[in-house]
């Protein structure tokens, strides 16, 4: 990310996208895009496509860049249908325990829960409490860190920059074989630096994802998904 100054003094956030750094990212990665999302959204996914070596791409015809907010319903079953579980009905009857006999699915769905109670709380350290010590976290640019450090900075970044920072847990999905997909909203006033950008003042509101795998009592491994330009647009970062 780069941060320019306009005519008026105002920061904005310019993004560049550069899709051969994916090349070597061999994870399965799913793709979605809005049907009426604008030229440059759809270059950008066909771009990530031709780049991800195993991906695939869905359009959710009728909806423009947040489907995870306009269409959630349909956005939720496309992402349990790429992991391989055909809908939510199938998870819920899966509840209590896996038939394999592994971890019992209330469990999965409190340890997941903690991570955002860890957040609103304030409190990094309760990451060892949560995470696996080779647990590992993929950030929004794809790539894969140590979890237990990078979620205890991201907590601490985001409650700095936003200290009333609210967190809003809006469907919890179990999707068999130790897997929770969590559907959220985050908001606060931006009040403290934010990654070298100095406090707007501004409140934002985003839409999320999170989606960890559970073994044993630790999340092992943990994605989040969220609109970076949605929010750097609210705080009059980057042009909507």
């Amino acid at each position: 990310m780069e941060v320019v100054t306009s005519a008026d003094g105002t920061e904005i956030a310019r993004y560049e996208l550069e899709p051969g750094r994916f090349r070597d990212m061999t994870q399965p990665t799913l793709l979605m895009v809005g049907g009426e999302s604008p030229p440059f959204s759809k270059d950008a996914v066909r771009a990530l496509a031709d780049a991800l070596p195993d991906s695939r791409v869905e359009v959710i015809d009728g909806h423009s860049h947040e489907p995870m907010n306009t269409a959630p319903d349909r956005f939720v079953d496309e992402v349990l249908r790429f992991m391989g579980t055909s809908s939510v009905r199938d998870v819920q009857k899966d509840w209590k325990q896996h038939e394999t006999g592994g971890e019992p699915m209330d469990k999965i769905a409190e340890l997941h829960r903690s991570v955002f109670a860890a957040v609103e709380a304030q409190d990094p350290g309760r990451v060892t409490q949560i995470y696996h010590p080779d647990a590992v976290y993929m950030t929004t640019d794809g790539d894969e860190h140590p979890a237990r450090e990078v979620v205890a900075e991201i907590i601490k970044t985001f409650t700095g920059a936003f200290p009333d920072l609210r967190i809003e847990i809006q469907r919890q999905h179990l999707a068999g074989d130790g897997v929770s997909v969590i559907e959220y909203t985050f908001s606060g006033t931006h009040q403290g630096e934010l990654e070298g950008i100095a406090p707007t003042g501004r409140k934002m509101e985003v839409v999320a994802c999170s989606v960890a795998e559970v073994r044993d009592g630790w999340i092992v491994r943990e994605r989040d998904y969220y609109d970076t330009m949605a929010m750097m647009t609210q705080l009059g970062l980057a042009e909507g």
